[in-house]
This record gives C-alpha cells, structure tokens and sequence, in this order.
C-alpha cells in the first residue's frame, strides 16, 4: 500500500513540476506589437488602435490552423513507435503540414504588409531601422537568451 501512495505522490508531484514548466514558459511570451516600438517608429492613437485590430485578425485566422499543425505534430511524434512504419501516413501528414506552414507565412506576409500600409514613409523607414534589431533580439530569446552570431545582412 505504501509503494501505491510513493508512485502516486511522485506522479502528483511531477504533474506540478511539469505545470510550474510550462506556467514560466507562458510568462517569457514575448509581444508581437509593443509601445516601445510605436514610439520609436511615431505611431499615432489611432494607427496603434489599427495596427492591433490587425494582429488580433491574423490571430483569429490562425489559431485554427495552430491547433490543427499541433495535432499533426503529436501524430508524427507518435508514428513509428509501433515498430511499423507507415509511409502513406507519413506522407500524408508531411504534406498536410508543409500546406499549414505555407498558409501560416502568407498570412504572416499579408499581415506585415497591411500593418507597413498604415505606416507613412517615414515611419516605414524607422521600422526597418528597427527591424534588425528586433530580429537579433527576438533569436535570442527564442534560444534561452544565449548569444549569438551577428546576423548576415
């Protein structure tokens, strides 16, 4: 009875270390559309207000084409794990993801170029200034903060 109460208590215990994981993984999300950046680039109230209804369009259009790319990478990860494996399927969902993944950048490109249609001439050039730098940033956040090589240009 006591090795019973030992595994549920560890498997309790490991549920919370997973759940503490992922609560600081959401807390590192780093926002797409800051102040800073408007303020650098000179937005107005209202080209901020547009520019965010934008991002919450492109949002909405792609939360369904995330769940589904999730659910076809767990499929993937699962594939094979029989000792059999299945090229149809593998194909087929190979397939099925490089169209998501392809529909998700023209979405992402189509976004950008409405936002930089909002922008005047001069904040368009302010935004590129600033763009390199962001990319810079941005890769090393999304590496753990580690330092990186000088982006080629």
């Amino acid at each position: 009875m006591q090795r019973v109460f030992y595994a549920f208590s560890v498997f309790i215990l490991g549920l919370f270390c997973l759940n503490s994981t992922f609560a600081q993984k959401a807390e590192r999300k780093m926002p797409i559309f800051s102040d800073k950046w408007a303020e650098q680039v000179g937005l107005t109230e209202d080209q901020r207000n547009q520019i965010r209804q934008i991002l919450e369009n492109e949002r909405a259009k792609l939360q369904p084409l995330k769940q589904e790319q999730r659910q076809i990478l767990f499929q993937m990860k699962d594939l094979g794990k029989n000792g059999y494996f299945d090229e149809a399927l593998a194909n087929q969902l190979a397939t099925r993801k490089a169209e998501i993944d392809k529909q998700i950048t023209i979405e992402r490109l189509r976004t950008k170029a409405s936002i930089f249609s909002l922008l005047t001439p001069e904040q368009r050039e302010k935004a590129q200034q600033f763009r390199p730098r962001f990319g810079e940033k941005f890769q090393k956040f999304r590496k753990g903060k580690k330092e990186l090589p000088p982006m080629e240009q």
